[in-house]
């Protein structure tokens, strides 16, 4: 594969001369001694496993599930003991923890029990490394070239994974989730694209319908997501002055990356695991969280940027899925929540029963919204309009339920916006200066 211009390590060479096979001219062939690439130091420290018979057999390995993590624990070991009940639960287990972005955490409690897993858990485990080893070296590359334009926060990958579960592994990533400072965005698209990335959606970000951008590798296939806000635009979130200043220092091989403080953080993962409208790789993220920070955090800041955004309920949330579906109540956890987030606890508890508990079969609703078709991008625009409900107060409910139906992303949402701009009624401007730059 041919090295990009970012990439500034130098191939030591050694060339040769080779006759073409049909005698009509000389070729010159190179042989490249390329330095050690991170995902060959990466498969050196994967757990070892030796492959007998039909099944993978754990052979002796310290991988032992982080002691200091006993929340997570918690939630990983009782889908895998709640699994393990059903006919061919080891692979379906695999298979759909694999399915939902939450396997390396799976594959760690399986290793130390007893029995086989099917081959498929080291070919998952094999392709995990490749994408992590890609992704940190991409994560380098894409940071050298942004740190000059705009200070950047690495909200998940690697980062995230260090500081929730203590090891890079232990996180599915499949792309870069980057914080930047909304005014130097078109530069920052500028200079991804002089490292082969492509806007998804074309060079205008939809800045009133997201919270990010898009960009695709058009080589590699890896994809960045620049983001301008860690909420959607129906959301109160902290100012990005705020988030963009007040981080921690994260180091993941020899670089330094910028992550949100603990309190901050907090509010990141709960606005992403309502971004999804509930889901385990979201939850195991804030049981990480509670396993790492809250006996050090700033609780009552917490709860005060909570009450003063209107979100107790966005936060309430996850909360009280954990308690359902564990038992275990977090210090931030209040019983009285909001019926509307009670509502949503109790769905997103029953999925999870039904999903990795039960392994039941994706649904045909299911299977159809993820076909991307207009009518799947309008019913999935209604249903997070009615997660919104889990904001505080009648009137937020209900202005924050409106607007992801009637702006989109969907075409339809584009006309409509579009329509009331030629009007007058809104200005694409306005809106990004009072909603995004605060």
């Amino acid at each position: 594969m041919a090295r990009s211009s970012g990439d500034r390590r130098p191939d030591r060479c050694r060339f040769s001369k080779a006759r073409d096979p049909r005698g009509a001219r000389l070729a010159r062939v190179a042989t490249v001694r390329r330095p050690e690439h991170p995902l060959q130091r990466l498969r050196r420290r994967l757990p070892r496993v030796v492959s007998r018979g039909r099944g993978v057999t754990r052979g002796r390995t310290n991988e032992a599930f982080p002691i200091n993590a006993p929340i997570t624990s918690l939630v990983s070991r009782r889908i895998v003991e709640g699994g393990s009940r059903q006919p061919r639960a080891p692979e379906l287990l695999i298979h759909r923890a694999a399915e939902r972005g939450v396997f390396p955490l799976i594959y760690r409690v399986l290793l130390g029990r007893e029995g086989e897993l099917p081959h498929a858990a080291r070919r998952y485990w094999i392709e995990h490394g490749a994408r992590l080893g890609l992704y940190r070296t991409e994560l380098a590359r894409v940071h050298e070239a942004l740190e000059h334009i705009t200070p950047v926060v690495v909200l998940k990958g690697e980062p995230l994974s260090v500081l929730l579960y203590g090891d890079p592994r232990l996180r599915n990533t499949t792309d870069l989730d980057l914080l930047s400072a909304p005014e130097s965005l078109p530069q920052a698209i500028t200079a991804l694209a002089e490292l082969g990335y492509r806007p998804t959606d074309g060079p205008k970000a939809k800045t009133w319908a997201s919270n990010q951008c898009a960009l695709l590798h058009e080589t590699y296939g890896t994809l960045i997501e620049l983001h301008w806000r860690i909420a959607f635009p129906y959301l109160p979130s902290p100012e990005i002055s705020q988030l963009l200043r007040e981080t921690i220092a994260v180091e993941i091989g020899d670089r330094t990356y910028r992550s949100l403080r603990p309190e901050l953080l907090f509010f990141q993962l709960c606005y992403h695991f309502h971004q999804h409208r509930g889901f385990l790789k979201g939850l195991l993220d804030i049981t990480g969280w509670i396993d790492r920070f809250e006996s050090s955090a700033d609780l009552d800041e917490i709860r005060a940027m909570a009450d003063r955004l209107g979100l107790n309920g966005l936060i309430q949330w996850p909360l009280h899925v954990l308690n359902l579906f564990t038992g275990h109540k977090s210090r931030l956890y209040e019983p009285t929540a909001d019926p509307f987030v009670r509502a949503w606890a109790a769905w997103t508890a029953a999925k999870l029963e039904r999903d990795f508990i039960e392994l039941r079969p994706r649904t045909r609703v299911e299977r159809w919204l993820d076909e991307q078709s207009f009518g799947a991008k309008l019913v999935t625009s209604m249903l997070q309009g009615a997660s919104m409900t889990v904001a505080d107060g009648i009137f937020p409910k209900i202005s924050t339920a409106v607007r992801p139906v009637i702006f989109g992303p969907h075409r339809l949402g584009r006309g409509l916006f579009g329509a009331l701009e030629r009007l007058g009624a809104v200005d694409r401007d306005r809106l990004y200066e009072s909603r995004i730059l605060g």
